[in-house]
């Protein structure tokens, strides 16, 4: 959602969050977000040089994990 507004990446944010920590409570060893990218191509990317709240998020939840 590279471009989007507030509300919507602020909800990919919380929706990946839950999913990586239901993955991690589940047991997987890693968790892959396939989209992350240096520049963005479309809305769909995560890109590393922004302020997209699934940084943060993934951030959050790595803390975590042992």
């Amino acid at each position: 959602i590279a471009g989007g507004d507030e509300t919507a990446l602020n909800t990919r944010a919380a929706q990946m969050a839950a999913k990586m920590k239901a993955a991690f409570d589940a047991g997987a060893a890693g968790y892959l977000l396939w989209r992350v990218t240096k520049t963005s191509t479309d809305q769909y990317d995560i890109t590393l040089n922004s302020n997209d709240p699934v940084l943060s998020a993934m951030a959050e939840v790595a803390a975590t994990l042992n």
